[in-house]
């Protein structure tokens, strides 16, 4: 697969979006264009411009990039700043298990920063092992757009992984950030049910980075104050470690909230993680801030 279609795919996302987005007001009670509204036909403007000319010349991973954030960009013009929201969190955990592998047999500290307008959010995450180990650093930029209905939510994703010190294992030559092959990008959609049915459902393909194209399901409900995940990868992936279908993030997560002041609150998690294809189980435990 060659970047342009990395491309196309995005705008396929998008442009079901828009049909289903079209459907209902466009503006708020203001008048002021809904946030969602606003890229999608930006987005749709650049697909008509732009398509014509990445079918004759691929398009590389730098311009793809740059689409990428102009679609962002252009769209926090045309946010409700009422909506805009920011906030920045902090996780410690025993162990980084991404997907049922082990990322550093580390203790993980995982700082993370976002920025929500309207249904838009774009984010950074990062994990570093606390014994040095490279193959535990990771810094991921991701950004979601979610539509909320009576049926639940529905929300289209785009993350870039990377892997700033350490050789990835996709490639074969070693990788600093700004090397095109430090950078592996997923395109996801996800669901989250009702109340009355507190399921979740979150599919995603590694589409930049990965010659397998890995695919990776994950099924989820959510009985609070546990939630019970099924995650498999439905090909063979070097990724995964899959030869087929299998079964790579079966487990169960606790969690509660401990209230220090009335400002202050830790969130407390444990969860049980078993990677059936790798045959091995992970306990962890982590705190929230």
């Amino acid at each position: 697969m060659k970047n342009d279609n990395i491309f196309l795919i995005l705008i396929r996302l998008i442009k079901t979006c828009d049909r289903i987005l079209s459907t209902g007001p466009s503006t708020d009670e203001s008048g002021t264009p809904q946030f969602g509204v606003a890229v999608l036909r930006l987005a749709l403007f650049i697909d008509t411009h732009t398509t014509h000319r990445s079918l004759r010349k691929p398009m590389t991973i730098s311009k793809f990039h740059k689409v990428f954030f102009l679609v962002v960009v252009a769209g926090f013009m045309h946010t409700i700043p009422a909506a805009a929201q920011f906030s920045i969190d902090l996780d410690l955990n025993s162990r980084y298990i991404w997907r049922g592998t082990d990322f550093g047999n580390s203790p993980s500290i995982q700082p993370a920063m976002s920025y929500a307008m309207g249904g838009l959010e774009v984010g950074l995450w990062g994990a570093y092992a606390t014994n040095g180990d490279p193959a535990g650093s990771e810094v991921d930029l991701w950004v979601s757009y979610t539509f909320n209905s009576d049926a639940g939510s529905f929300s289209v994703y785009a993350t870039d992984y990377t892997f700033p010190i350490h050789h990835t294992g996709m490639t074969e030559a070693a990788e600093t950030w700004l090397d095109s092959d430090a950078h592996t990008i997923e395109l996801g959609l996800g669901y989250a049910g009702t109340d009355e049915l507190p399921v979740s459902v979150f599919a995603g393909m590694f589409v930049h980075n990965d010659e397998d194209y890995s695919m990776y399901v994950e099924l989820g409900y959510d009985a609070d104050p546990v939630e019970f995940f099924l995650g498999f990868s439905p090909f063979e992936s070097a990724a995964y470690g899959t030869t087929g279908v299998g079964i790579v993030n079966l487990g169960i997560t606790g969690s509660k909230e401990l209230i220090i002041t009335e400002n202050l609150s830790i969130g407390l998690s444990s969860s049980l993680i078993a990677n059936i294809d790798a045959e091995n189980i992970h306990m962890l435990v982590g705190i929230s801030f």
